[in-house]
């Protein structure tokens, strides 16, 4: 074996590693093996796709760049490094090169699901609502519906006067609640709307504004004319703009559920952590530890409103005292937002939870990563989906708590006003 098919055998051996500490979530010493191998094979495609892979995976956005970079300085037409290094421009807040980025991954394979659905994200998140809407549509092509259609047509946007058409949730909770809005708008242009959702949404659908009717998946679904994704609707309608933003509040919100205590003080509701079965749950979410500056502020009461495995950082952290622990009481989403009614204030991390608040016309403040989630864009406190919503974000590199300090000065003020 000569020197050249030498150093080949070892850069195999070290992918063939990396690979492996890859496949058991080991990113840390996967990057360092898949560094070495190209160390030992700099030219290996592979080895470059998978090192700048392992960077990204661990949120170190500069060096997944240069090395999705470098892989494409070598081979311009590695269709996936494109869709990559635009993904991984968008998670670092660099809208328009990742824009660029997966322009060129479409020009590469105009018929790639994957590169156009990536671009509409990144266009929605720099606020390009048009295009970003139609590229969301390519979804479509991956959409299961989660009834029998009957040979019943998909709604096309033409004149819905008179027909029934069935508008069904695809993506999770705050989504659905988010663009529950449009189904008002679409009942003004004469449909008769009907919701199929999720079974907690299901009085939440019924009580918005222009649904005649809706029913949880499970259940049979109520009879269509046409059907059409919930989140097609701004797209269909010609909405798809800061313009045509149906208004909030558009939910009929329920009377107030009676809460514990609070009487002369801010009752304010706490949400931290959002499900963590979301992949960037660790980048939207923080700890309880980190809000106990809030909880010092005088002339507040608290109440969490905290799901899943995070409520019990509660006893955790000693703050059964400070803080009413409402997780038993949460029901369905209907029933939720009866105890959202109640509060004069609602802090919460991007979970359903603000989204229902906006819905209702409720004061919410949302705390927000540096690169969140596109429908908060990049940039300012506040929001064209929900007037009573003031957006609090991270800026640059700082983390959570310069951010929970501001929230901490803001929420004096408030207490002061109470």
């Amino acid at each position: 074996m000569n020197d050249r098919e030498s150093l080949k055998a070892k850069g195999l051996e070290l992918f063939n590693q990396a690979r492996a500490h890859g496949e058991n979530d080991r990113w840390e010493d996967a990057a360092e093996t898949y560094r070495r191998a190209a160390e030992v094979d700099p030219g290996n495609v592979s080895i470059l796709y998978n090192l700048a892979n392992a960077y990204f995976r661990l949120g170190r956005w500069g060096r997944a760049r240069r090395g999705f970079a470098r892989l494409l300085d070598i081979d311009p037409g590695h269709l996936q490094g494109w869709i990559n290094l635009g993904l991984t421009e968008m998670r670092d807040g660099e809208v328009e090169a990742s824009i660029a980025a997966l322009r060129k991954a479409v020009g590469l394979e105009d018929k790639n699901i994957l590169a156009h659905l990536n671009l509409g994200l990144a266009l929605l998140l720099g606020g390009q609502l048009e295009e970003g809407f139609a590229e969301s549509e390519w979804r479509r092509h991956l959409l299961k519906l989660p009834f029998p259609d009957g040979g019943r047509p998909a709604w096309d946007g033409k004149d819905p006067e008179g027909k029934r058409i069935l508008v069904y949730t695809e993506q999770g909770y705050g989504d659905a609640i988010h663009f529950l809005r449009y189904a008002g708008a679409l009942a003004k242009r004469g449909a008769r709307v009907t919701v199929y959702c999720y079974p907690p949404l299901v009085r939440l659908a019924a009580a918005t504004e222009g649904v005649e009717h809706a029913a949880g998946f499970g259940d049979p679904p109520p009879d269509f004319d046409a059907y059409a994704p919930l989140m097609s609707l701004p797209h269909l309608l010609g909405l798809a703009n800061i313009e045509g933003i149906p208004p909030a509040p558009y939910l009929k919100a329920p009377p107030p559920s009676p809460l514990i205590g609070g009487g002369g003080t801010a009752r304010v509701g706490l949400v931290w952590s959002g499900s963590a079965a979301r992949d960037d749950n660790i980048s939207r979410s923080l700890s309880l530890a980190a809000l106990k500056p809030l909880l010092e502020v005088r002339g507040t009461t608290f109440y969490s409103l905290q799901m899943g495995a995070a409520a019990a950082e509660i006893e955790g952290e000693g703050l059964a005292g400070r803080l009413v622990d409402l997780s038993d009481s949460l029901g369905d989403f209907y029933h939720t937002a009866a105890i959202v009614q109640a509060l004069d204030l609602l802090i919460s991390v991007d979970t359903a939870f603000p989204h229902l608040a906006g819905a209702m016309g409720k004061p919410a403040w949302l705390l927000l990563s540096r690169v969140p989630d596109w429908r908060w864009f990049l940039e300012g406190s506040d929001t064209p989906w929900y007037p009573t919503q003031r957006l609090f974000r991270q800026s640059g590199e700082e983390g959570w708590a310069p951010l929970v300090d501001r929230v901490g000065d803001e929420l004096v003020r408030l207490a002061a006003r109470t």
